[in-house]
């Protein structure tokens, strides 16, 4: 009996220490999987944008300064691919530009006045982020045409258009 009853004892000493070990070897998978699980490595998902921001130049001094009820809308002859509405008063305003043409049309809609019309060209060029990510269009601006009704010029403050953020356009009111 004193045989039988140390091998059942042996045998739940190695059961307990079996589960324990289990136990531990769970804990360390889940922690090494947790690790494993990182961010997309694309932290460039939304492309590049053009970013513009709004100026006011009284033959003295150049200021910041904000808009009003701004709509903006982006598109060809055809239809509008990119809408957007300001609710608040903004100072810059950014978006992406087409990749299917050689120039983008941006409306800028200011409430009950009379829009304005900018026409940005560009040349593009095709840039490999990584081999997850795949490839990302890069823009050179080389032209705005524009019309005057509510803003007086524009001014191409840095022509590339990649992932630095940066302010590309200043627009003068």
């Amino acid at each position: 009996m004193g045989l039988f009853a140390s091998f059942q004892q042996m045998h739940h000493q190695l059961k307990m220490n079996f589960f324990q070990n289990l136990r531990y070897c769970l804990a360390v998978i889940t922690v090494l999987i947790m690790a494993s699980c990182e961010e997309l490595p694309c932290k460039h998902s939304n492309g590049v944008q053009l970013t513009a921001g709004f100026y006011v130049y009284n033959g003295v001094t150049l200021t910041d300064t904000s808009l009003q009820n701004l709509d903006l809308e982006l598109g060809n002859d055809d239809s509008t691919v990119y809408q957007v509405q300001y609710e608040k008063s903004v100072q810059s305003i950014s978006f992406p530009l087409s990749m299917l043409a050689d120039s983008s049309l941006v409306v800028l809609h200011y409430g009950n006045l009379q829009s304005d019309t900018i026409t940005i060209h560009y040349t593009q060029s095709l840039h490999l982020e990584s081999h997850q990510c795949g490839f990302d269009e890069f823009f050179e601006i080389t032209k705005i045409q524009t019309t005057n009704h509510q803003l007086d010029s524009i001014w191409i403050r840095n022509e590339i258009v990649d992932y630095v953020q940066t302010e590309h356009l200043k627009i003068y009111f």
